[in-house]
């Protein structure tokens, strides 16, 4: 089942963030050594996904509240400042937080993939940090080609070079079950479509 299959209706926000605080706390206070391990994984992958659609959601609310300058009812210069001192956070998880807000609006693939639960917060991040160092007009697309590699339960993304010895850059995907996927560049900063290169890498 995937992180939006099922969709429950809340009144609010508040009231959807009531359940997901109970939810969470659920988790917190259970005995995990009493589970299976096969409910212990499970456990895991769906924090990982959780954490995720946190992080496009707060990105989403952030944008928001940094574009009506909501920090300013508080006195306080900026959202970074406001997330510190009004949330709790230190200056890099506030620094972390803004960025992400920042990313919603130029990188809307990923932070929708993001909420999706496609893919995990850590592959957002990478995947955004790499494609903006590409020119600007290259950069949705990149973005979607690299979220669909990285959606392939893909443990690792490679700058492979010129691997197919056509003089452009490549990229290159592996997935948890070591299935290689590549990505072939066009030499203007965006890729093909992954093809799977090869079977069996459990380790590279």
């Amino acid at each position: 089942m995937s992180a939006t299959s099922a969709i429950l209706r809340f009144a609010s926000a508040g009231e959807a963030l009531e359940m997901a605080r109970a939810a969470l706390g659920y988790l917190a206070a259970a005995d995990a050594a009493q589970l299976s391990d096969e409910a212990q994984a499970a456990c895991l992958r769906g924090l990982e996904q959780t954490d995720a659609i946190a992080t496009a959601a707060r990105a989403s609310f952030l944008a928001a509240f940094t574009a009506g300058q909501g920090y300013s009812a508080d006195a306080d210069y900026s959202a970074r400042a406001w997330l510190m001192h009004k949330t709790g956070i230190t200056r890099a998880a506030a620094a972390s937080h803004t960025a992400w807000a920042n990313r919603a609006g130029t990188h809307p693939v990923v932070v929708a993939a993001l909420a999706g639960g496609e893919v995990s917060e850590s592959w957002g991040r990478a995947i955004c940090q790499w494609t903006d160092r590409l020119p600007e007009q290259y950069r949705a697309e990149s973005d979607e080609l690299l979220v669909k590699a990285a959606g392939y339960d893909a443990n690792l993304l490679l700058n492979v070079g010129d691997w197919n010895g056509d003089g452009k850059g490549d990229v290159m995907s592996r997935s948890t079950s070591g299935v290689l996927y590549l990505l072939r560049g066009r030499g203007d900063g965006t890729f093909t479509a992954p093809v799977v290169a090869g079977s069996g890498f459990g380790s590279v």
